[in-house]
């Protein structure tokens, strides 16, 4: 399957990114342009920045510009002079990436993650089909105009909004049209094809001797639920249960990393409690270990509970969200309420004194894992997808 081609035989489509650092989200734009490269369309990327992202793109070979951008949301609470600039940057970035589409001839826009929103307006004063990729939960983020009209302003703006699970499309039907809702899992072929075997952190952090190793990985926030994980290993070592903990993920809320850090004093568990900090790849570091925990509250996805699986580590993760879509409970790993500290200590212990039962929920991990989240399933349907929204394109080149 070929995506479709305009007037002069090439469909090009201008991407434009929030971010120039290479996080799940800018994983999955890579995926993306890998498989709609291979179709036939020709590709280029507007980024705020250089970074691992721009990296990436050069050693595909493809176009990319640094250019002003702006954003629809931050994390903090924005005040009212905050609004005001936002709206000015807003604007100015519109006008950016409505000469950039024009310079480079792009049939297409494609707009990756809810912050930002400039690409889409431009598409739309330029009357191109546009595609927005959302990866996240609106709830978690504090928009500058405000939850519900940023969400509609999505809806109306764009022609088909992409989610990356089924829970993401049911938390957007208040805001956007069903009919416009696509739900598609990312293809993760970037994971398939290469798994590391070593990195640097991995000799910061070597495995000891006697000890289960769990991990948890994302930045260390209240969503990511990092506390779980800190106090089951607190129950468990009261149970004289040999395991350890590693955090990994960039420091991202200080309270609540001092919260934890109280938890662990109180506890005693310095020694068994380890921060690696923000990494590049966790997944050498997932390798390692002997368990990955997922606590997150609000998981739009949750890539690294595919990575671990890929790499036959078994996945304990919290049933909410769209985790579940990816765990089944005592096939390809366990499932535990979200505060329930205890059951997900139980649920640890089993998988610590039943080995081969954790070895079993590994492998069948990787195989449920390959045989949804590959490149040739994520290409038929996205370009299924892009074939859609340009048909009025072949037509009129014909």
């Amino acid at each position: 399957m070929k995506v479709l081609k305009n007037r002069d035989g090439i469909l090009r489509i201008c991407f434009i990114s929030n971010s120039r650092k290479l996080g799940g989200a800018e994983r999955v734009l890579l995926e993306t342009i890998d498989v709609l490269t291979e179709n036939g369309a020709e590709c280029r990327v507007l980024l705020p920045g250089e970074g691992t992202l721009s990296e990436e793109l050069s050693r595909r070979g493809i176009l990319y510009r640094i250019v002003f951008s702006a954003w629809l949301a931050l994390l903090p609470q924005p005040n009212l002079w905050q609004r005001s600039k936002a709206a000015v940057r807003f604007g100015l970035a519109t006008l950016v990436a409505m000469r950039q589409i024009v310079n480079g001839k792009c049939d297409v826009v494609y707009s990756n993650t809810i912050t930002v929103g400039h690409g889409a307006l431009a598409a739309k004063l330029l009357n191109k089909p546009h595609i927005w990729h959302l990866h996240e939960f609106s709830s978690a983020f504090h928009f500058y105009f405000g939850e519900g009209l940023s969400c509609r302003v999505i809806g109306w703006l764009t022609d088909v909004a992409i989610v990356v699970s089924k829970a993401l499309a049911a938390s957007y039907r208040p805001f956007i049209a069903p009919s416009k809702l696509v739900p598609v899992y990312p293809s993760l072929h970037l994971e398939i094809d290469s798994l590391p075997e070593t990195e640097a952190s991995c000799t910061a952090f070597p495995r000891r001797d006697g000890l289960f190793r769990c991990t948890i990985a994302g930045g260390i926030c209240p969503g990511k639920g990092q506390e779980d994980a800190v106090r089951a290993v607190a129950l468990l070592q009261e149970q004289n249960v040999n395991v350890e903990l590693l955090i990994v993920g960039a420091n991202e809320n200080p309270q609540y990393r001092h919260k934890l850090d109280q938890i662990i004093q109180k506890n005693r568990m310095e020694d068994i409690v380890l921060f690696a900090g923000e990494v590049r790849d966790a997944r050498a570091l997932i390798k390692l270990s002997d368990l990955l925990l997922v606590c997150s509250r609000s998981e739009g996805f949750g890539r690294v509970t595919i990575e671990a699986q890929l790499a036959c580590i078994p996945v304990i993760g919290t049933a909410t969200n769209a985790t579940p879509e990816l765990i089944q409970e005592g096939f390809n790993g366990l499932l535990y309420d979200a505060d329930d500290v205890a059951g997900l200590a139980e649920k640890i212990l089993y998988l610590y004194r039943n080995p081969d039962r954790a070895r079993l929920l590994g492998e069948q991990g990787r195989r449920s894992a390959i045989s949804v989240f590959n490149k040739a399933r994520y290409a038929s349907e996205l370009v299924g997808i892009v074939n859609k929204l340009t048909k009025p394109l072949e037509t009129s080149a014909s």
